[in-house]
């Protein structure tokens, strides 16, 4: 039982890593990076313009950092077997949950060093911050999630919480964090670490006195963590086809009518297949509708002319970049092989059903900078960066990245 969590722990990077590699792709990381700058630049340049005690400032402070302490989940790594195998074990779980529970705190803790790191410029602006301010958000920060973490370990003993008592704990819960985060921004931090210090060493006495002989709550504990591997997993099914992830699909009626204008000749067999796709599955379809959110967001409140076009255009490439594994969405059937449609029709369907997404994001992004931008001239080169770009995603890099012929 000592090593269990460690053999675990080595199986779960092993699959994760599976997975990371086609996650951490050139394009993705390039993406990232860009947008880091951009975000970094924009930062910067807000900050030139803010006046010292930035009350905004310390109201936006309090909200990213209850935000971030909601961060992060329980990861037990428990096994839908574990119930009936190793519940002869379940007396000798103690040490086995208090490494998960060391384990859960290693993402939130960088994430919030990170975040603190990033933060620091507002915090000196708006908080008059100094490096022991810093030291003490950040250890507030640790602590409140190792609070929150060993809570959700409590709710799944037999004879913890009841599901009311449970709720009404963590709206008590989320109560006194927002206190003590409001008490570290617009007071002082050291008197927050006081605080949530306090409070961890409570918990973690609590904690150490657990009796061995608990009882757990198997069918809970294992749904709460199906749930967690799910959630991952459904984040690597936007990079590549993860196993045992499936998309939801809807009716969405009131799209038929659009689906009604294309000719059933046998050309369009796959033209229809992929409007059909693309609109009732939410995999494609929600991707489009949040990237172009973002983008709009991006025109919107970006002030920089030069750094909303590039966003938008990196944006505009990542809604092109993410369709394209709707070529492949019905190599799996073999049934679809027998249609008499040739891989020449097949392909300038694919061509067709991108020319129409693209195009009414590239409308979608004008009509937006048509009302956001001052000068007329960034609307044009808008215009004419998406057309350029989007001429070359169609005609270039699609055809080279599915090894399409002409």
């Amino acid at each position: 039982m000592n090593d269990l969590f460690s053999k675990r722990c080595r199986h779960h990077f092993i699959q994760m890593n599976k997975y990371l590699r086609y996650v951490l792709n050139d394009h993705f990381v390039l993406a990232c990076l860009f947008l880091l700058g951009s975000t970094t630049y924009y930062y910067s340049e807000t900050l030139k313009v803010l006046s010292q005690d930035f009350l905004l400032g310390k109201i936006c402070l309090l909200i990213i950092f209850t935000l971030h302490s909601l961060f992060g989940h329980l990861a037990t790594l428990i096994k839908e077997a574990d119930k009936v195998f190793l519940l002869p074990k379940e007396k000798k779980f103690k040490k086995y949950f208090h490494q998960a529970i060391n384990y859960s705190l290693i993402m939130p803790t960088v994430g919030a060093v990170l975040l603190v790191g990033f933060l620091m410029p507002l915090m000196i602006i708006s908080m008059k911050a100094t490096w022991l301010s810093f030291i003490c958000v950040c250890v507030g920060l640790f602590l409140w999630k190792r609070v929150d973490i060993i809570f959700q370990f409590l709710v799944f003993l037999q004879e913890g919480m009841t599901t009311l008592r449970a709720n009404l704990f963590l709206i008590i819960e989320f109560i006194i964090r927002l206190i003590t985060f409001y008490i570290g921004v617009f007071i002082s931090p050291v008197v927050m670490l006081l605080l949530v210090g306090i409070i961890a060493i409570g918990t973690e006495i609590y904690l150490r006195n657990l009796s061995n002989n608990f009882a757990l709550k198997w069918d809970l504990l294992i749904d709460k963590e199906r749930m967690r591997i799910h959630r991952i997993y459904r984040f690597f099914s936007l990079f590549t086809d993860v196993p045992g992830v499936a998309t939801k699909v809807k009716r969405r009626k009131y799209f038929d009518g659009l689906l009604k204008k294309i000719k059933p000749v046998h050309k369009n067999t796959f033209l229809y297949l992929y409007w059909r796709t693309f609109l009732r599955g939410t995999e494609y379809s929600s991707l489009v509708l949040r990237l172009s959110i973002i983008g709009v967001l991006g025109l919107i409140f970006i002030n920089q002319p030069i750094v909303s076009l590039l966003v938008a255009a990196l944006l505009f490439y990542l809604i092109g970049f993410q369709l394209l594994p709707i070529y492949s969405s019905y190599d799996y059937m073999q049934m679809t092989k027998l249609y008499p449609v040739s891989i020449k029709e097949k392909q300038h369907s694919l061509m067709e059903i991108f020319t129409v997404i693209l195009g009414l994001v590239t409308c979608l992004f004008i009509l937006i900078s048509s009302i956001t931008f001052s000068e007329k001239r960034y609307l044009f080169l808008l215009a004419l960066l998406l057309f350029i770009e989007g001429i070359f995603f169609i005609k270039w890099y699609m055809p080279k990245r599915l090894k399409i012929r002409s």
